[in-house]
């Protein structure tokens, strides 16, 4: 008779305590219905804090050498920008976010836009030998077009990055290296290229400009027009032919 009264002793005070609890959540809840209302505003904020903070460089534009990170040096992170402006041994480009090209906000430089909102980009491996036709080739094939440049380093000479830049490319290429087509013209010579993260790439690149160096000496292009190595090319190319036309007349 006795265990009755005791379990309905223990559940009338186990109610007790789960209302009261209940009651206490319900007192905060009213209490502190503000910053539960803000919560959410508060949690998007943040959101759009750290979206912010994460694409922030991808909006911002370079407009001189010390605005260009130093990562983007070390991991040759590839740019864009249009030509405004070019000189005989380098290009003055204004700088394109990709926010800002995919947005199509600003893609275009202004016209007779200063020199303090570009940056001077120089053609890293070349070594420009003949000025005045360079200056020409580079404004008739690139001046108000778009580029992506590679930064490798700062040049020690000129106020100018050195970099690997590219340009639209004709037919099914897609885009052509300027450096390689400015020793293809025969209007520089191969030098120093430094600043490549990986070796494999820098050892890839100066293979190319070699050859393309090495095509314009033999056809005479340029620099090398009338060169002793032109003539002797060119000596040992017509020795070739008359042997082949000799046996051909056998």
């Amino acid at each position: 008779g006795k265990v009755g009264p005791l379990r309905m002793r223990r559940t009338m005070s186990d109610d007790e305590g789960s209302s009261g609890w209940l009651e206490q959540a319900s007192n905060f809840i009213d209490t502190h219905l503000r910053a539960a209302r803000a919560a959410p505003w508060v949690l998007g904020g943040l959101g759009l804090l750290l979206v912010y903070t994460g694409s922030r460089g991808k909006f911002k534009q370079f407009t001189s050498l010390a605005d260009v990170p130093a990562h983007v040096y070390a991991q040759n992170k590839r740019l864009c920008g249009v030509v405004s402006r070019a000189e005989w041994n380098s290009v003055w480009v204004w700088h394109v976010p990709i926010g800002r090209r995919v947005l199509r906000w600003r893609h275009v430089p202004p016209e007779s836009c200063p020199c303090d909102q570009l940056l001077r980009v120089k053609f890293a491996g070349v070594a420009i030998g003949k000025p005045a036709e360079a200056e020409v080739w580079l404004a008739n094939a690139l001046l108000g077009r778009r580029v992506w440049f590679e930064p490798l380093c700062v040049s020690s000479s000129v106020k100018a990055m050195e970099c690997v830049v590219y340009s639209q490319g004709k037919g099914l290429r897609r885009e052509c290296c300027v450096n390689e087509r400015l020793l293809a013209e025969g209007l520089g010579s191969l030098e120093d290229v430094r600043g490549f993260a990986s070796r494999d790439r820098a050892a890839a690149f100066v293979q190319a400009l070699s050859s393309r160096e090495l095509a314009a000496k033999r056809e005479g292009q340029g620099m090398w027009e009338g060169s002793a190595y032109e003539r002797r090319w060119r000596k040992a190319w017509r020795a070739v032919k008359r042997r082949f036309s000799h046996k051909n007349r056998a």
